[in-house]
């Protein structure tokens, strides 16, 4: 540094290189890629309760599925469930109207149409049922530790 060069950008730099470690560190993650569309189909799909399909997307170390898409074909009706695993999802409408409800025995009166857009937040072990009462419903599933989400949206 030249004399009298001040030095009020240097702690800048620290934080730069330690956000470019941590990037270039990420597990799998390839680097200078460029964005590409996915096309669900190209997704292998597992059974979604004998009605449905799933489609991951992005697992963790463990495998445990973090992202996956969902579809239910028109008049499929999920059995009541809950995720075991103490996590909570986020279930976000992408195509269609999806049908939900809380409960452990599927009521029709008691389910809420959600068009696409809306964000469902599903607390863990919440048992619950979805439906595809008005065609297919496409949506996207989010699977996230308990203490994750935003204290907004704490339970």
């Amino acid at each position: 540094m030249a004399k009298g060069q001040t030095t009020r950008h240097r702690p800048y730099f620290g934080l730069a290189l330690a956000a470019l470690m941590t990037g270039a560190a990420l597990a799998g993650a390839p680097t200078n890629q460029p964005t590409r569309l996915v096309d669900p189909a190209e997704v292998p799909g597992a059974a979604l309760y004998g009605v449905g399909t799933i489609r991951p997307l992005a697992r963790n170390a463990e495998g445990q599925v973090l992202l996956a898409i969902a579809e239910l074909p028109a008049g499929a009706v999920t059995p009541p469930h809950a995720g075991a695993d103490g996590r909570v999802r986020f279930a976000t409408v992408l195509s269609g109207t999806l049908y939900y409800a809380d409960g452990d025995t599927i009521d029709p009166v008691a389910e809420v149409a959600h068009g696409p857009g809306s964000i469902l937040r599903i607390a863990p072990d919440t048992v619950h049922w979805a439906a595809a009462r008005d065609g297919d419903v496409r949506f996207l599933v989010s699977i996230v530790p308990a203490d994750a989400p935003v204290a907004a949206l704490a339970e």
